[in-house]
């Protein structure tokens, strides 16, 4: 049986065993195994999209910050008030990847 299945298993031995909706269960297991894995694997589908939906604009967030961080320091280094260095430790961007930040601010 699969994965999903066995708890499920269980919990309806567990209710014939305790008298509840026995003879219910008793007639009907199949079909209440089957509806209760559907909906156990529907969530789960659903759980891991929400996750991943969440990652992904977790990372969009963290880009978006770099990128304003990035400005930001490019307005100072504009302004006279720090140096490329400073940049450069901030951001661990190469000077290459610093150079080429500044000729698109430039533009």
């Amino acid at each position: 049986k699969a994965g999903d299945e066995r708890p499920i298993e269980n919990a309806i031995d567990w209710c014939i065993e305790h008298d509840i909706l026995k003879e219910f269960l008793k007639e009907h297991r199949s079909e209440v195994l089957k509806a209760m894995t559907i909906d156990m694997t529907f969530e789960r589908r659903e759980e891991l999209i929400r996750r991943d939906e969440r990652e992904a604009g977790r990372e969009e967030g963290l880009a978006r910050g770099r990128e304003e961080l990035m400005k930001a320091l490019l307005d100072l280094y504009q302004d006279g008030m720090i140096t490329l260095d400073i940049i450069k430790a901030k951001t661990g961007k190469s000077d290459t990847e610093i150079e080429a930040a500044l000729a698109n601010y430039r533009n």
